[in-house]
């Protein structure tokens, strides 16, 4: 499987690839991307088994 990503989601994808856990929230602000759009990646990157969740944080 392969992934195209846009420009943006770049510092988004970084942060994903140090792996050290990270908030939707962080993400989003490292990307300068809503937490909505961060979000619809991350659940693609983790239904394609790219990702991975360890929790929820109340």
């Amino acid at each position: 499987m392969s992934w195209d990503f846009a420009a943006p989601a770049r510092p988004m994808l970084d942060a994903l690839l140090c792996g050290e856990p990270v908030t939707l929230g962080v993400l989003a602000a490292s990307a300068s991307q809503s937490l909505e759009d961060v979000a619809a990646v991350v659940t693609a990157l983790v239904q394609g088994q790219a990702a991975s969740v360890l929790g929820v944080v109340a």
